[in-house]
């Protein structure tokens, strides 16, 4: 089965352990508790119903090493940086500016201090990440998606772990941060992506938008 779930405190351990691992970064029990605490603050509508997955078996992702693509991630990664950045130097303005949308927290100028509790967690969290582990590509001129290839882990059994970076773009096709999500997945899934990449199925309303795209926006 193929999973794509908000987190508990102890998942969030296995993952950020696992992958600061990976990267050589320390991510500390404390962080990760109190990114929990907060990420679906700062990104809500972070589940999808099982009904609507798919395994997408035979949509091939960007070839990255084409010069043309690699300037898709590039771009998208660089707003992405950007976006840290602010969030670790507690730049609002320039966050609003990167992201497709802002949570309640911090549009609340009452509750500055909660919307910078959010930032340091986020940045914690996302500094984790590299560039080159976003090996999966799709995009079109509304949006971008950036998916890690699966990775097995000894703390998960069986199971394998996907992060998928969100985008959204302007008219004039620069990245906004929409949002991150991560997927957990069994060996009866190998060669599946954690949200249908299928064009013909990935917006099934027919509105510009992918599903798993529009599924992240604020109602």
């Amino acid at each position: 089965m193929l999973l794509i779930m908000t987190l508990s405190v102890i998942e969030w351990v296995i993952v950020c352990y696992y992958f600061s691992m990976k990267n050589a970064i320390a991510v500390s029990l404390a962080v990760v508790v109190t990114l929990w605490a907060f990420w679906t603050e700062l990104f809500p509508n972070t589940v999808f119903p099982l009904s609507s997955l798919s395994s997408s078996l035979n949509v091939q992702a960007l070839d990255v090493s084409a010069p043309e693509n690699s300037s898709v991630r590039n771009i998208a990664w660089d707003t992405w940086e950007k976006y840290l950045e602010a969030a670790k130097n507690h730049d609002l303005a320039t966050v609003k500016s990167l992201s497709h949308q802002m949570s309640a927290t911090c549009q609340d100028p009452a509750q500055e201090a909660e919307c910078f509790y959010l930032m340091n967690s986020v940045y914690s969290f996302g500094s984790t990440f590299k560039r080159n582990d976003f090996t999966r590509i799709f995009a079109d001129e509304r949006q971008i998606v950036m998916m890690t290839d699966y990775e097995m882990s000894p703390e998960v059994g069986t199971q394998s772990i996907q992060v998928v970076l969100f985008f959204t773009k302007t008219p004039d096709g620069t990245p906004k941060v929409l949002g991150m999500r991560f997927c957990f997945k069994g060996p009866d899934n190998a060669n599946s992506n954690c949200i249908e990449t299928d064009p013909a199925k990935r917006d099934l309303d027919k509105n510009g938008w992918w599903d798993a795209v529009e599924a992240l926006f604020y109602k």
